[in-house]
């Protein structure tokens, strides 16, 4: 089923189809919804590791697998995401590296 499937289907509650299909409650609902219903653009790094903790989560919990990535055309977004948390990870480890000791 693709993804155009399933942003059609009738919301059950307070959750979209999708949320309800991925089991997704509260922020990771919500950050899901704004970046797949939505199609609201990832604009901070704080949304960008909301995200892959949402994504995370789906995928601990067996509903979003590899083939469903797939299915739904998100390899190149979710390239795109890991290359963001990359870069968060590299600037995190410069900023510890080569951070001034204040105790020296």
């Amino acid at each position: 089923m693709n993804l155009e499937k399933w942003l059609n289907k009738p919301s059950c509650e307070k959750k979209s189809a999708i949320a309800d299909f991925l089991s997704l409650e509260n922020g990771d609902k919500t950050i899901i919804e704004e970046w797949i219903v939505k199609s609201t653009p990832v604009s901070s790094w704080v949304d960008a590791v909301r995200l892959a903790k949402a994504i995370r989560n789906a995928t601990a919990h067996g509903a979003l697998s590899p083939s469903k990535v797939n299915q739904w055309g998100l390899q190149k977004p979710l390239l795109t995401l890991s290359n963001n948390l990359g870069e968060i990870v590299v600037a995190s480890m410069w900023k510890l590296v080569y951070q001034e000791s204040y105790f020296d």
